[in-house]
């Protein structure tokens, strides 16, 4: 007998959010293995990503609400600290000049006023999926008693807040509460205290709860983690790698190293690879036509960048490529030799898996990890250990790991310049582990516990 699945997500495919990606590549995958799956979701309104939109055929049924929450710039402002001071340390790189530097302090009554708006407009956003959802449950006569399992995944917590109401009128309803993220902890404290009244509720009700990674199950469910929650990884879809166009060069490129945005300048610091390079040339174990970079991004960040190599007695070739379109991005990461992926970690405030991690997975391709924060041999630097894709540079690790940084560089280099091809050697069983045509099958043992 197949299993009726009833998925809440606030974005799903064909949307470009990051927040898209998880709910959709579940409900194809969940399809395959013969659920047969109800996503509940907004309309798409803002930009469309094509791999995302190839997968939707194979999503099951699509409900899709009036009203859509826009979540990409809220999410980015729900990551970025509100205080007076610098969270990212100093480190030994060259410092940019300050007109190029984004504004890195506020004083206490812009922070106030910066906050209490930030508090208005996110509540504002997650009350307008939550109503446009239930309300369409309403009128359309959603009949909830047909569904075996409720799937919800955050963020945004309106999936949850959603799904909590629905329980309320179908209690036999089996809810599976999913965390793919950590409730912010550097937002107002009035929108903390929203995200915590909800989470309470949340893990007070739901049959089983989810989470991307211990440290986050431990966070939430606390000395229960073991007993209430089972911890899944994000993952990858290998398929992606079929739909991304990729042309050899007629002529061979130098090395080419790729940096993409959005990544938060306050908490991260390319300027620590520059630095490496640099250094790599002065020692003559790089040369300087050997190696590029290509950023895609903002021209502000750009800027900045720009600004960092000026500096430099032996610059690199630097390109600003500008904001493109997904595909060609993809296009551009599957034609390089290197992946850059900034990160931070605090004590304070942990970081996340950064989502560029398994879209590196889906190219295959080595990656630089840039790790930022107070510390060491977390949950992205021990990912990053056992996936053995690449080297992870850890600021709190110091000398020794910025020396590892070079090595790792010069290796690279030296790799394909004689062999032609990208120094990556995963550990393959880890690397399985995380394809999503696996992960789905866990899914599918705690559905059907």
């Amino acid at each position: 007998m197949r299993q009726n699945v009833l998925l809440i997500a606030s974005d799903f495919a064909p949307s470009s959010g990051q927040t898209a990606r998880f709910p959709t590549k579940l409900a194809k995958y969940l399809t395959r293995l013969g659920f047969e799956v109800t996503v509940l979701t907004g309309e798409c309104e803002g930009g469309k990503d094509p791999v995302l939109r190839a997968d939707l055929p194979e999503c099951g049924r699509v409900l899709r609400t009036s009203v859509h929450a826009k979540w990409s710039l809220f999410a980015r402002l729900l990551r970025r600290p509100i205080g007076t001071q610098k969270m990212r340390g100093t480190t030994h790189v060259p410092v940019a000049k300050d007109e190029m530097r984004p504004n890195e302090s506020h004083g206490r009554f812009s922070n106030f006023v910066r906050g209490a708006f930030l508090s208005r407009r996110v509540k504002k956003q997650e009350q307008s999926f939550y109503r446009a959802a239930l309300a369409y449950v309403q009128h359309s006569g959603l009949d909830l008693s047909h569904f075996d399992v409720m799937i919800s995944t955050y963020a945004p917590m309106s999936a949850h807040m959603v799904a909590l109401a629905l329980k309320a009128k179908c209690p036999t309803l089996k809810w599976i509460s999913d965390f793919r993220e950590a409730l912010p902890k550097s937002a107002p404290r009035s929108l903390c205290r929203f995200y915590n009244k909800w989470k309470k509720r949340v893990l007070a009700h739901s049959d089983v709860v989810t989470a991307s990674g211990v440290p986050l199950m431990k966070e939430l469910c606390g000395k229960r983690a073991n007993a209430r929650g089972t911890v899944i990884p994000n993952g990858f879809d290998a398929q992606d790698l079929l739909r991304i166009p990729f042309a050899e060069e007629a002529e061979r490129r130098p090395f080419t190293v790729v940096i993409k945005s959005p990544f938060d300048l306050r908490r991260t610091d390319v300027g620590v690879l520059f630095s490496a390079v640099e250094d790599l040339m002065k020692s003559g174990r790089v040369r300087r036509d050997q190696i590029v970079f290509e950023y895609y991004g903002s021209r502000r960040t750009a800027a900045y960048l720009n600004s960092l190599i000026e500096q430099m007695d032996m610059p690199p070739y630097f390109y600003d490529c500008g904001s493109v379109r997904k595909m060609e991005l993809l296009s551009a990461q599957r034609r390089a030799q290197l992946l850059v992926l900034p990160a931070w970690d605090w004590r304070a405030e942990r970081g996340e898996v950064p989502v560029g991690l398994y879209e590196a997975l889906a190219l295959q391709k080595p990656v630089l990890a840039l790790l930022f924060g107070d510390v060491a041999g977390g949950e992205f630097s021990r990912i990053m250990r056992s996936l053995r894709i690449g080297y992870c540079f850890e600021e709190e690790v110091g000398r020794d790991s910025y020396e590892g940084m070079k090595k790792y560089i010069a290796e690279c280099l030296t790799y394909w310049r004689t062999r032609s091809r990208d120094l990556y050697e995963p550990d393959e069983k880890r690397y399985r582990s995380l394809d999503f045509e696996v992960l789905a099958r866990q899914w599918a043992e705690i559905i059907n516990d």
